[in-house]
């Protein structure tokens, strides 16, 4: 790191590498050391722990409890969470009404918990590890605080939940089965899939691996009793014949490896919505996706998307150096994902009016959290920053005058907003909110308020709810700027795209709900 084998600290004093070593060694060793000398009373308390935990768990709720019917599979993945943290988990056993809270709403009341829901009990080993993930809000001891204030796992996975005060019987958790193809009579017209949650994504990259040409649908339909959302993955044997027997073979194959089940249609014709063969179902095309990459940009922000590519969906991913950007042949890309950080240095003026002009071409550009903010102050750019209207001098000049040194930090707390939940309203019939529900959340990290978009073209599919904090700390000026603002949006420009992201949908790799968002984004919109 910095320091390599000696650092000379402010003091003037040189800290070695050896230095550094024997500090550690040293203070490995004593702590074995105080645990030894002191360990009846270290285990007395370590257990002492755990019996607190059962008899006397802290926090308001009994339970947590989500609803096994939400969307896709996220209760299936939050149960995997639960299992790598130890945290023990169980079914309802039978219908009941509990007093607590609506993660969803934030509002407090009586709801219905049916056989089978998901139930996390507050009274575990791990209760206090339970409530630091689940607690609806999280309680600061100052509202200074450098990282974000809020991540409970219903809002993480986008989860329709409740925090119970009452404690709820329960039995063993029974898991859900792991996909496949649906038996059908004869040779099936289509298959089709769901687009509502984050592994879908996986799903259609592994298919269109495997050369199996996909299908959208702008618009809802039903076939019989079945039911299908804008999105919906369809699978037909037109233009895949080509893969002869390998066609269903594949299918059944990767729906068992990605838990999806496939639905057999007898025919194109539907009984509600668009048949088949409309113009409202389209093809969903590989794109070819490139990222720049290296200083100045964010090595988190750059790591983020790289893991989702190489890691969740397995999808081709091109890097290239930054200082490239503004020279590159762009047109070896159908999209070009911009992860957080500021582009002045690395395209300039004639690098962006280039990048315009791949845009216009047919190109779609994904602007991630500070991406999207440095786009923002760019020529032909509909997303716009603002602020709210300036004190009145007077004030002004008071606050400035009253201030202390000392209180500079503090006195910045009202503007700040480092890291809460909020609930966002969702155009879910445009392709960036496939799969989403009316309302969905988003970890906001900024202060500032991206003002809604008023372009032709331009289409505001994210908007952050009015009295939308649902947890974590904002201060109440950063609070009234947020509520109201852009959180997701398109900006049509010639035959393509800007998609901006304000906020980080993959933030540290934990926000899962954000997976099928950023999905959108690149396979989904401009399609």
């Amino acid at each position: 790191g910095a320091a390599g084998l000696g650092i000379e600290t402010a003091l003037g004093d040189t800290l070695t590498l050896k230095d550094r070593l024997t500090h550690h060694t040293v203070t490995g060793l004593s702590t074995v050391e105080a645990a030894a000398m002191h360990h009846e009373q270290l285990t007395a308390e370590f257990g002492a722990y755990f019996d607190r935990a059962l008899s006397d768990p802290p926090g308001d709720f009994a339970a947590y409890v989500v609803r096994r019917d939400s969307p896709g599979r996220r209760v299936d993945l939050l149960v995997d969470h639960l299992e790598r943290l130890g945290i023990r988990y169980a079914a309802a056993a039978r219908n009941a009404r509990v007093a607590g809270m609506d993660y969803r709403t934030g509002n407090p009341g009586r709801f219905d918990v049916e056989e089978g829901d998901l139930v996390i009990p507050a009274a575990q080993p791990r209760a206090v590890l339970t409530r630091v993930l689940f607690d609806p809000q999280v309680v600061l001891s100052d509202s200074l605080t450098y990282d974000i204030t809020a991540w409970a796992l219903p809002y993480v996975y986008d989860l329709h939940a409740v925090a119970s005060n009452d404690a709820i019987d329960i039995r063993d958790w029974v898991p859900a089965s792991v996909g496949g193809v649906e038996a059908s009579d004869g040779v099936p017209y289509a298959r089709v899939a769901a687009w509502d949650d984050a592994g879908d994504a996986a799903f259609m990259a592994a298919l269109m691996k495997a050369g199996i040409i996909v299908r959208r649908n702008d618009e809802p339909f039903r076939v019989g009793e079945q039911s299908f959302e804008r999105g919906s993955i369809i699978i037909t044997r037109r233009n895949n014949e080509r893969l002869g027997a390998r066609f269903a073979e594949t299918l059944e194959r990767l729906a068992r490896e990605h838990h999806q089940v496939l639905t057999p249609l007898a025919t194109g014709f539907v009984d509600a919505g668009k048949d088949l063969g409309s113009s409202s179902v389209r093809a969903v095309r590989p794109v070819r996706v490139g990222m720049p990459f290296g200083s100045p940009l964010s090595s988190l922000g750059i790591g983020e998307v790289w893991h989702w590519f190489d890691q969740v969906i397995e999808y081709p991913l091109t890097r290239f150096p930054a200082e490239r950007f503004a020279s590159l042949d762009l047109s070896e890309f159908d999209v070009i994902v911009l992860p957080s950080g500021s582009y002045g240095s690395v395209l300039g003026t004639e690098g962006w009016k280039r990048v315009q002009d791949w845009v216009r071409g047919g190109g779609r550009l994904v602007a991630i959290e500070s991406a999207a903010s440095w786009l923002a102050s760019q020529e032909g750019a509909s997303l716009k920053l603002t602020r709210d209207e300036p004190e009145a001098d007077t004030l002004r000049e008071r606050r400035i005058r009253e201030q202390r040194w000392a209180d500079r930090n503090r006195d910045r707390a009202p503007e700040d907003n480092p890291g809460a939940i909020y609930r966002v309203k969702v155009d879910e019939t445009h392709p960036l909110g496939f799969g989403l529900a009316e309302e969905t959340f988003v970890l906001r990290r900024r202060g500032d308020e991206p003002a809604l978009m008023t372009g032709n073209g331009d289409w505001n599919v994210g908007v952050v709810a009015e009295d939308g904090r649902m947890s974590g700390h904002t201060g109440f000026r950063a609070k009234e700027r947020i509520e109201g603002s852009l959180a997701f949006g398109v900006q049509g420009m010639g035959r393509g795209e800007i998609v901006y992201l304000l906020d980080n949908p993959l933030i540290r790799g934990f926000w899962v709900s954000g997976h099928l968002l950023f999905a959108n984004a690149v396979f989904m919109a401009g399609q």
